[in-house]
């Protein structure tokens, strides 16, 4: 079904992602010769996982007119970070492992880009979808490299909590594509995602690393995670409130992977 919504609830929505525009996107170019630290590499590689989910996310907001502005500025958002980001990793690559993996995930990104251009039909969310996958593969990879090579507890926490910002879109994406009963389980991939979602919470939630703050930061995040699961379970208004208890637990998520980022360094 489609949805329309006033401009005041479009412009109330908008406002509420400006506090996730700034923490997501705060990080200056690196200069021409200048590598990131290893934390940061994971905590942006896993970031690349959350930003191909995303943008499918916004793709299909946008095909079913759900909240669109708030779509648009979601996806303009994501495809530049995502290149920002990308130009950064392909500057960080201690080992030739690690170069590879950076551009396999830039040889991915290539077709899913060109994929996201397409018109929104059956058809083309489903090639839209798997290049979407693919592009997720690939990141998650070059994000196990890079913590493999790290080799710290604290450095699987900033991965752990980082893909736990990929469910929340992975989740979301798969809730609005299945409207188009692709051929693919969507059901399944949400459900999937949630139970690692869950999991992934618990064990961030006893790490022995934790700080005051971290702890305070996933008290809140275990808040929204609660609003989230309501939102995907209820039929009253569920496409507007998908689209905003998502970003919101990916603004939490980020604050909290952030932290170990930091805790790492």
């Amino acid at each position: 079904m489609i949805m329309r919504f006033s401009k005041r609830r479009v412009v109330l929505a908008l406002f509420g992602l400006a506090a996730l525009a700034a923490p997501l996107s705060r990080a200056a170019p690196l200069a021409a010769s200048e590598a990131l630290s290893l934390p940061s590499a994971i905590n942006k590689s896993g970031r690349q996982r959350m930003l191909s989910q995303r943008l499918g996310k916004a793709y299909a907001m946008l095909a079913f007119n759900i909240e669109p502005a708030l779509a648009t500025k979601i996806w303009r958002q994501s495809e530049a970070l995502f290149i920002s980001q990308l130009g950064e990793l392909q500057k960080t690559t201690p080992t030739a492992e690690i170069s590879n993996a950076v551009a396999a995930l830039a040889s991915a990104w290539e077709i899913y880009r060109r994929d996201l251009q397409l018109k929104p039909d059956k058809i083309n969310a489903q090639r839209i979808y798997q290049s979407g996958e693919m592009t997720l593969l690939r990141a998650h990879a070059l994000t196990l490299l890079y913590e493999k090579y790290l080799g710290t507890a604290q450095a699987r926490l900033v991965n752990i909590a980082g893909r736990q910002r990929m469910l929340s879109q992975r989740m979301a994406r798969a809730f609005y594509f299945g409207k188009w009963s692709i051929d693919v389980d969507t059901a399944k991939d949400l459900e999937t995602a949630r139970k690692e979602f869950a999991l992934g919470l618990h064990e961030l939630v006893n790490a022995p690393q934790n700080t005051p703050a971290i702890k305070h930061d996933l008290e809140l995040a275990e808040q929204q995670w609660m609003f989230f699961q309501h939102a995907i379970a209820s039929g009253v208004d569920s496409d507007r409130n998908v689209a905003t208890t998502s970003e919101r637990i990916l603004e939490q998520m980020n604050a909290v992977t952030e932290k170990y980022e930091k805790l790492s360094g």
